[in-house]
Parts: structure tokens; C-alpha cells; sequence
């Protein structure tokens, strides 16, 4: 909510390199706000997804139906979570 609230307050006599914002007779700030969090929300979802893909590749992300069946806390880990309960 800040990156939008910037889009609303801001002043140009607070900060002479920006702009004013919505309050101040320039909605235009808050569409500039909303896109850039917006590409921040892609970017770093391609970038999740790409970076998931490569460690997948190298090795697994999930654990195999055995282990899960097993207990991930003894083929993980080597121990029991809940001592035999």
C-alpha cells in the first residue's frame, strides 16, 4: 500500500526531483506507481518460476511418495520428529 500511497502524497516542495501526486492534481503519479508494482509483481514471479525450474533440474523439489510414506522427518533428517507417536 506505500508504493500507491506514494501516488497520493507526494509533493513536489517535499521532494523537488518527484512529482505531486493525486492530492496535489497529478493522478497520472499514481498509474507510474501502479505499473511499476505491477512489473515488480511479474518479474519477480518469472523470476521464482525460472529459478524453481533450475533447482529442479539438478535436483528434486519434492520428495518421493516412499519417503513421504516413510516420514520426511526420518529420510530428511535421520530422526523422529514425535519419538514413535
Amino acid at each position: 500500500m506505500g508504493e500507491i500511497a506514494t501516488g497520493i502524497f507526494a509533493w513536489k516542495s517535499v521532494n523537488s526531483a518527484g512529482g505531486n501526486g493525486l492530492i496535489h492534481e497529478n493522478p497520472k503519479l499514481i498509474g507510474i506507481q501502479v505499473i511499476g508494482i505491477l512489473s515488480s509483481i511479474i518479474y519477480a514471479a518469472v523470476v521464482t518460476f525460472i529459478i524453481i525450474k533450475v533447482i529442479n533440474v539438478v535436483s528434486s523439489i519434492r520428495a518421493s511418495e516412499k519417503d513421504e510414506q516413510i516420514g520426511l522427518d526420518i529420510t530428511e533428517h535421520g530422526e523422529e520428529a514425535y519419538g514413535g507417536l
